[in-house]
């Protein structure tokens, strides 16, 4: 009687072990997956951060070159304005 106990408490121990392994490899999963969709958004954050400057910078330069034109407007004739917004 003494064996077969043994061997139960082995084999619940062996089953209990698996279920423990189990449950971490899935928090384990979980925690990669949710690590991969936080970079993710960053990346997607970031990116959108620097369009906005990009952006930004561009339409200050454009305001800067358009304004270097009106202030000349005597100077300024329809080919010159045209080819600034063709060209942006």
């Amino acid at each position: 009687m003494g064996k077969k106990m043994f061997v139960l408490i082995v084999f619940l121990m062996s089953i209990s072990l698996i279920g423990i392994i189990a449950v971490q490899m899935y928090w384990i999963n979980n925690a990669v997956e949710s690590k991969k969709e936080q970079f993710k958004n960053d990346v997607q954050k970031s990116l959108g951060s620097v369009s906005e400057r990009i952006n930004e910078k561009e339409r200050s330069l454009f305001d800067k070159k358009f304004e270097g034109i009106i202030e000349n407007a005597v100077l300024a004739n329809e080919a010159q304005i045209k080819s600034l917004f063709f060209k942006k």
